[in-house]
């Protein structure tokens, strides 16, 4: 090789060496502007928009997770770690399932009380789901449960008064005279019954319900919801009427009888 190919060779070189150092430069200038709109995050959220932005630094993100996950041992210490031991986060499914199981045990615990203990919703929630109630998942649950709670005791409250402004309407009742007993009664039948709680009902095994005497308090109980709130509306006094139910059986749908399991007071 003659001097000239040998300096034709040395150019090469020094001109690829500037080139990679060129990518190198344009590549920290790349990385120190994505650090400097990190840093202008004020909050979670901007975290989070900022990221949503950066798909690369997201999936790398998640498979660092994922890659300390599988380092954790089962006991939960991170495996090797110097530091503090770092507990495992226990992974949680919900299956479609455990929100059906939820659905017809939120149904058939309205039957028993209107207004259940907080233990007999965590207790309720830690047998269907099978998780700690510390969790931020069991929390969800909870709070999911007392809306649907909520919205049956709206509901039913709202059925009661309709039921009576439409008794006084068809007996022309113009006085404030309350019923007697026997013509609640007579009123408040059975079929009446399965109206008011058509949609709970739906929960339990109504045949199994009647057999074993439930229904007939059942009955009982929307007579006297509907003689406490003759006059209006009176929330304590329904409230009360738990007292009449709390102790009842209430047979599921499923069979799975979550509910009588549960103290609700």
């Amino acid at each position: 090789m003659d001097e000239r190919e040998r300096g034709r060779g040395r150019e090469e070189e020094e001109g690829n060496e500037e080139e990679r150092g060129r990518e190198e430069e344009g590549g920290k200038e790349d990385e120190d502007e994505e650090v400097a709109q990190f840093k202008k995050c004020a909050n979670v959220l901007d975290i989070c928009n900022w990221l949503v932005k950066k798909p690369e630094i997201l999936n790398l993100a998640c498979q660092m997770l994922e890659s300390q996950s599988r380092s954790v041992e089962s006991a939960g210490a991170t495996v090797g770690s110097a530091g503090p031991v770092v507990p495992a986060r226990p992974v949680i499914s919900i299956s479609d399932d455990n929100i059906r199981l939820w659905d017809e045990s939120v149904k058939c615990l309205f039957l028993r009380a209107r207004n259940p203990s907080g233990q007999a919703l965590d207790d309720l929630i830690i047998k269907i789901f099978n998780i700690q109630i510390y969790t931020n998942e069991a929390k969800g649950l909870l709070e999911k449960t007392r809306k649907a709670l909520a919205d049956f005791r709206n509901k039913f409250n709202g059925q009661v008064l309709a039921q009576i402004k439409e008794y006084k309407e068809v007996r022309n009742e113009t006085t404030r005279r309350e019923p007697s007993q026997k013509e609640i009664k007579e009123y408040i039948t059975e079929e009446v019954t399965e109206k008011f709680l058509g949609r709970q009902l739906g929960g339990a095994n109504l045949s199994e319900l009647k057999n074993i005497g439930s229904f007939e308090v059942l009955v009982n109980f929307i007579r006297e919801s509907f003689r406490v709130s003759w006059n209006g509306k009176n929330l304590e006094a329904v409230k009360l009427l738990d007292s009449m139910t709390k102790d009842l059986l209430i047979p599921s749908r499923s069979g799975s009888n979550i509910v009588n399991l549960l103290n609700v007071s």
